[in-house]
């Protein structure tokens, strides 16, 4: 079954400050409107109709706050998918990467979402196998919480199953590492996409 310990970098940096759109932070910089900061909370509260009023009052769907997340970021990280779809709707990016280089796929996958990696990847995703700054990936999330689907899903999309992060650790590896041997044995059987 799925461990959750030894938090990768990332991970770890992509939760620092959630569920906090305010003042400090994560909050919303200084040079963004109120509107951005409210879209944001309303992102990470799941409130489609706050969201959907101030999208029509012109809030821009691809604000950053304070850490370089979006409001569809901050959606993905707390499994909002209507949240997602409603912002993608009104032209946010869905591989935006905040100060971390971590897209909103990273995060999800990082929380074990398959549906809403699934939806970000029919919305157009194409941050699967990009590196965060750590150089870690989304397969590497999938790898540390174990999620042998969201691996399988990755596997699909085309991202490589083998490839090392910053320090040379491979998703196996890193399965391994937190007790996740099924996970683990998926990704030592499975080819490298394209070889």
């Amino acid at each position: 079954m799925k461990k959750r310990g030894g938090a990768l970098a990332a991970r770890a940096a992509a939760r620092r400050g959630r569920g906090r759109a305010g003042a400090g932070r994560g909050g919303v910089d200084g040079s963004r409107t109120k509107e951005a900061e409210f879209l944001i909370k309303a992102a990470i509260v799941g409130d489609p109709t706050a969201l959907k009023s101030l999208l029509a009052s012109g809030a821009d769907p691809n604000a950053k706050d304070a850490r370089g997340r979006t409001a569809l970021w901050w959606a993905a990280a707390h499994g909002h998918g209507d949240i997602v779809r409603a912002l993608h709707a009104h032209g946010a990016c869905v591989d935006a990467v905040d100060a971390d280089g971590v897209p909103p796929v990273y995060i999800a996958a990082s929380e074990g979402r398959v549906p809403l990696v699934r939806l970000l990847l029919e919305l157009g995703s194409q941050a699967v196998g990009t590196p965060c700054s750590n150089g870690t990936s989304a397969v590497h999330a999938a790898a540390a919480n174990g999620s042998v689907e969201l691996l399988q899903l990755l596997h699909e999309s085309g991202a490589r199953l083998d490839a090392p992060d910053g320090a040379g650790v491979t998703p196996a590896q890193l399965a391994e590492r937190e007790g996740n041997t099924v996970a683990a044995q998926l990704l030592r059987s499975v080819s490298v996409p394209g070889e």
